[in-house]
C-alpha cells in the first residue's frame, strides 16, 4: 500500500503566512450519473465506537518510522485482546470522533496522566456505494495521537508512528464497494503529562520519543476519497510580496500505466460569495507523467481585497482537471491574499503585515480544550479567537503544541494571526524517534 506523510520539521511560522501548512483538499461531489470527479465521504461525527483494550501488549512493541515501510504486509497485525468479534456495538461505547478516550471513559473527578495510556480500538461500519467501483480510495486523518493502525475487514491498511500530524493511505486493494465493511483503529498512547512541560525524556519501550499531553484518540476529522486514476492530492496557495499575486502549486497524481495529456482549470472566488470570479485561468494538454507530478500557476488578481486583522477577505482557488469534457477531479483550496516579513535585520528590524509595521500581541495557548482534552470542535476554537481578539490581543501562540486546522480556520476567518512553537526540543538527543 502507498503511504503518503505529511512529515514536520522544526516549524515557526505565523499562520497569516502559511496558507495551506495543514489544510486538506477539499473535493465536491462526485457526479454519479457520468461517474466523474470524485466522491468524498467525512468520516467525523457519529457512528463511531470506542473499546479499550485494557490487556493489549504494547510497551515493547518494534516501532516503525514511514522511510522503514517499504510494504505494510512485513507489518504485524495486531488483533484485538480476545479476538476481532470482540469489536461489536454491544462491547464498545458509542461515540464521535474526532474524540479522546479521555473524554468519554474518564470516571474520576481527578483524572491521572495514567489512566488512559495503552490500547484503544475506534471503529464502524463503512459501506460506500456500488457504483464506485474503478475508482481508487484514499482515507485522510487529520491527527491521531499516537500510534495509529488502520485496518479494513482486519487487514491492515496505513500505519502512522509520528501522531498528531496528517496522514493519508491509499486502501484500494481492501475497499469492496456495495459491500457493509468494517473500518477499525487501533490507537495507542504511550504516555505523558497534563501540563505544559516538554523537556523530560520519554521513552517507548527502547525508543526515546518526544514527549507530549497523555491523551490517547482521533483528535482530528477523517475523510474518505474516491478519486480516478489523475486527480490533485494537495493544493498549497503561495503568497507574492506583491499581495494581489499568488501561485497556486499542485501536486497531482497519475496512477495509470501512461502520461495523460489534460486540461487544468483555475478560478478564484470569494469565499462568501462563489459567485463573485475574480479570476479564470486555464492551462492546456499538462503531459502528467506516472506517480507524482508538480504544477505551478501563477494568479494575478487585481481586484482581490487584502486579508488583514480587522479586514479578514478569504478566497477560493478552485481547479478542475479534464481530459476533453471528462472531468478527472474537482477541488478546492481556501487561502487569504497577505504577505508577512521581517525587515531590517541588523539594522532597525521590524515585522511587516501587508507592508505595514505591526506590533505583535500576543499571549500562549496550551492546547488544552475543555472536556475533550486535546481537540477543539468549532464552538471552542471560535469563542478563543473571538476572546483574544476582545482582549486587544492579534497572535496567539500554540504553546509547545501542534496547530489544529479547526483553529487556524477560525483565525482566518475572524482575523488572527498565530505562532507556531515545536515543542520537545530539550530532549531531542540523537534517537530519529
Amino acid at each position: 500500500m502507498k503511504i503518503q506523510k505529511y512529515r514536520f520539521s522544526i516549524l515557526l511560522a505565523l499562520c497569516g503566512v502559511m496558507l495551506a501548512f495543514v489544510s486538506p483538499v477539499k473535493a465536491q461531489k462526485y457526479d454519479s450519473n457520468g461517474k466523474e470527479g470524485r466522491f468524498t465521504l467525512s468520516l467525523s461525527g457519529d457512528g463511531w465506537f470506542l473499546w479499550q483494550d485494557k490487556q493489549a501488549e504494547w510497551k515493547q512493541d518494534r516501532l516503525f518510522l514511514p522511510e522503514e515501510i517499504t510494504g505494510l504486509s512485513r507489518l504485524p497485525v495486531n488483533p484485538p485482546t480476545g479476538g476481532w468479534e470482540r469489536l461489536q456495538p454491544r462491547h464498545a461505547r458509542a461515540v464521535q470522533v474526532p474524540g479522546t478516550v479521555e473524554e468519554y471513559l474518564t470516571t474520576s473527578d481527578y483524572p491521572r496522566p495514567e489512566d488512559g495510556v495503552g490500547v484503544s480500538w475506534w471503529f464502524r461500519t463503512l459501506k460506500l456505494p456500488a457504483d464506485l467501483k474503478g475508482k481508487r480510495f484514499l482515507i485522510h486523518f487529520e491527527s491521531v495521537r499516537l500510534r495509529a493502525e488502520v485496518y479494513l475487514d482486519r487487514k491492515l491498511v496505513a500505519y502512522d508512528i509520528i501522531g498528531e500530524s496528517p496522514f493519508d493511505a491509499d486502501i484500494t486493494e481492501a475497499v469492496q464497494p456495495g459491500k457493509e465493511q468494517c473500518l477499525a483503529v487501533r490507537v495507542t498512547n504511550p504516555g505523558g503529562n497534563f501540563h505544559w512541560q516538554d523537556f523530560n525524556e520519554m521513552y517507548w519501550g527502547k525508543y526515546q520519543i518526544p514527549p507530549g499531553r497523555s491523551f490517547g484518540g482521533i483528535i482530528g476529522r477523517v475523510r474518505l476519497d474516491a478519486v480516478s486514476p489523475v486527480y490533485v492530492s494537495d493544493i498549497y496557495m503561495q503568497n507574492q510580496p506583491e499581495r494581489t499575486k499568488v501561485k497556486a502549486i499542485l501536486t497531482v497524481n497519475n496512477t495509470s500505466a501512461k502520461t495523460e495529456k489534460q486540461d487544468i482549470y483555475f478560478s478564484v472566488y470569494e469565499k462568501e460569495n462563489p459567485g463573485k470570479v475574480i479570476l479564470e485561468k486555464k492551462l492546456p494538454r499538462v503531459a502528467l507523467k506516472q506517480g507524482t507530478n508538480v504544477v505551478t500557476m501563477e494568479l494575478h488578481c487585481p481586484e482581490a481585497r487584502i486579508w488583514d486583522l480587522d479586514t479578514p477577505y478569504l478566497y477560493v482557488c478552485g481547479v478542475d482537471v479534464k481530459s476533453g469534457k471528462k472531468l478527472s477531479d474537482r477541488a478546492v483550496q481556501t487561502f487569504g491574499f497577505r504577505w508577512f516579513e521581517p525587515v531590517g535585520i541588523g539594522k532597525d528590524a521590524m515585522l511587516r503585515l501587508n507592508g505595514r509595521r505591526v506590533m505583535l500581541r500576543t499571549a500562549i495557548s496550551w492546547g488544552y480544550w475543555p472536556a475533550t482534552g486535546l481537540y477543539a470542535t468549532p464552538e471552542m476554537a471560535e469563542k478563543q479567537v473571538s476572546v483574544a481578539k476582545s482582549m486587544g490581543l492579534n497572535m496567539l501562540n500554540f504553546h509547545r503544541s501542534i496547530g489544529s486546522p479547526v483553529v487556524l480556520e477560525k483565525a482566518d476567518e475572524l482575523g488572527l494571526l498565530y505562532y507556531e512553537e515545536p515543542g520537545a526540543f530539550h530532549s531531542a538527543g540523537h534517537d530519529p524517534f
